[in-house]
C-alpha cells in the first residue's frame, strides 16, 4: 500500500486504522506515528507534523499513549500505555526533525 492509499481506505479523522475490517477497533496509533515517519521521509514536512501531532493530541492527561484512539472522540482504546507506540512516535519524531536540520544553514 501506498501512503495516498492508506489514507483512503484506512484513514478516519486524521489517523489510521489497522484494518478495513474492523472499524470499531479505533485508529491504530502506532501506523499513525508511521504515517507520519514516512511523511517526513517523503519530505512533506508539514503533513507529517500535522498527521505527528493528531497522533500526539490522543496522549492522556499525564503524556502515555494507548495502542488505540477513538477517531472522532479521542478516547484511549487497548493497552494503556503500549509501548509500541511510544517507540513509533520517538522514531516519527527523529525522523521529522530530520529534514528540518537538512536545510539549516551550517554556522
Amino acid at each position: 500500500m501506498t501512503k495516498v492509499s492508506v489514507e483512503r481506505e484506512l484513514g478516519e479523522e486524521a489517523l489510521i486504522r489497522r484494518t478495513a475490517d474492523a472499524p470499531a477497533e479505533g485508529a491504530f496509533l502506532p501506523a499513525c506515528f508511521w504515517l507520519a515517519g514516512c511523511r517526513a521521509m517523503a519530505g512533506d514536512v508539514d503533513r507529517a507534523r500535522a498527521t505527528f501531532e493528531r497522533a500526539l493530541a490522543c496522549a492522556n492527561d499525564v503524556g502515555l499513549l494507548s495502542e488505540m484512539s477513538d477517531p472522532a472522540s479521542g478516547a484511549a482504546l487497548g493497552n494503556t500505555p503500549q509501548a509500541l507506540t511510544h517507540v513509533a512516535l520517538i522514531v516519527a519524531a527523529v525522523l521529522g526533525w530530520a529534514p528540518m536540520i537538512a536545510v539549516q544553514p551550517s554556522a
